[in-house]
């Protein structure tokens, strides 16, 4: 009998690090193996939370951390990246592009079931998704 992981969260926390990629993609299919992803669903999985994590990282410093935690319920898959930096000051009011929200939204929507942002000034601060799991 296959032993499924049911429900739990798994985290992994990184530096915001291009070459950590890796860490996250091989992590990524570690947990979608053990949480009943259709294996179509596979591949454009891996890759949006991938694509989530390269884009937190674009706008942190080489210090910053990503936080990744995989929260597995009983239809749903939620994997969530967000960035360990708080919110810089924002003395002059900016905020993040809608053209750009709207594009890593509509790439992200295009691999996941569901994409939300949590958006700090002009910082996407956490990127949440959720992935429908096979019957």
């Amino acid at each position: 009998m296959r032993n499924q992981y049911q429900t739990g969260i798994v985290e992994l926390t990184i530096p915001a690090d291009q070459s950590m990629l890796l860490v996250v993609r091989l992590t990524t299919a570690g947990v979608l193996a053990r949480s009943a992803i259709g294996v179509d669903k596979l591949d454009d999985a891996k890759m949006a939370v991938e694509e989530a994590c390269s884009c937190l990282m674009d706008q942190l410093s080489a210090t910053g951390r990503i936080y990744l935690s995989f929260s597995r319920g009983k239809h749903h898959l939620t994997v969530s990246a967000r960035s360990a930096d708080r919110c810089p000051e924002m003395e002059d009011e900016q905020t993040a592009d809608p053209q750009e929200l709207d594009v890593v939204k509509c790439l992200l929507e295009t691999l996941v079931d569901e994409v939300d942002l949590n958006v700090c000034g002009k910082w996407i601060r956490e990127i949440r998704m959720r992935l429908a799991l096979a019957d």
